[in-house]
């Protein structure tokens, strides 16, 4: 990102989603710490590892009717 871009970042206001993330990278103190505190706030979480099992079974599923939908429309197997 150039100088000049970055100075736009911090004095015009955001136009979307990624103008509102690259203003908060622009503005972001890299000695920042305070993100650390939420690191492993999910471990021995029964409910958090519910909810990732759950999401894995249904990634599975949902790649597996991918899969199922590819085979039947490929009219050379």
């Amino acid at each position: 990102m150039n100088p000049r871009t970055a100075a736009a970042l911090t004095t015009e206001p955001p136009k979307g989603l990624l103008a509102q993330s690259l203003t908060l990278a622009a503005n972001a103190d890299a000695t920042d710490e305070s993100w650390l505190s939420t690191f492993g706030w999910a471990k021995n979480n029964p409910d958090y590892d519910a909810a990732m099992k759950l999401g894995e079974q249904w990634r599975q599923d949902v790649n597996l009717r991918s899969l199922e939908e590819v085979d039947c429309s490929d009219g050379h197997s």
